[in-house]
């Protein structure tokens, strides 16, 4: 396709929306999570403390916009229905580096907020740590 492309003077345009404008299954991963040094823009902050991927997920505190939010289980769920009600298309950020101690424990009830509502994930890890 390259040679075609330059022989012809085309430009390519890739969306991560299909025909329908749809987010295109192929393109959730990089549309929803994206590497960013900081958020300037961003509508929201998720932080915690008191996990470094091995300890007990019920002592971890969640921080939402700087103010804790609660601990465990009970703590992730309240920061599912802030995410819920964030304007769709918002940018989050994810203030902690290193494990994430929900994806033990919640599976995908993060991803299916951020994809229902179209948030966009900006983190600072080269990895994203919610994958």
């Amino acid at each position: 396709m390259d040679e075609v492309v330059v022989e012809r003077n085309l430009e390519v345009i890739l969306s991560p929306f299909d025909h329908n404008g749809r987010l295109h299954p192929d393109a959730e991963t990089f549309w929803h999570y994206r590497h960013v040094e900081k958020c300037e823009n961003c509508a929201a902050s998720l932080e915690w403390k008191g996990f470094d991927g091995e300890g007990t997920l019920e002592e971890v505190i969640y921080i939402w916009n700087g103010k804790e939010v609660g601990k465990g289980l009970e703590g992730f769920i309240r920061v599912l229905s802030f995410l819920d009600r964030i304007k769709p298309g918002s940018a989050v950020a994810l203030l902690t580096p290193g494990p994430a101690p929900y994806e033990m424990y919640t599976g995908d009830l993060l991803d299916e907020v951020v994809r229902r509502r179209y948030l966009i994930i900006l983190y600072s890890e080269k990895e994203p740590p919610l994958k």
